[in-house]
């Protein structure tokens, strides 16, 4: 067994998922987050794709994201073409 030092304090660590859960840090979520290195904002309100739709996605693009991860459970759905256009209008990401 190896072990090694965490030196990842001030940022937020994804350390396990699954089961409907995702534990940051030390917290466990079991409903909807945006995440980022330094930002961690639950959504109560987000139950499914349509939901995830309505949200201003301004909110998640202010985080300057690198990576867009959208989890949608057991099953594989692809977000509508707003939140589509959203992220691929941002120029300075190409």
């Amino acid at each position: 067994m190896q072990f090694t030092q965490d030196l990842s304090s001030g940022i937020n660590v994804i350390r396990a998922y699954g089961g409907g859960e995702l534990r940051v840090n030390e917290n466990i979520y079991r409903g909807a987050v945006i995440l980022s290195a330094s930002t961690v904002i639950a959504e109560p309100n987000i139950h499914n794709l349509e939901d995830l739709i309505a949200v201003d996605g301004s909110r998640i693009l202010a985080l300057e994201p690198e990576l867009v991860l959208l989890g949608t459970g057991s099953r594989q759905n692809l977000p509508g073409c707003i939140l589509r256009r959203a992220v691929f209008t941002r120029r300075d990401w190409f």
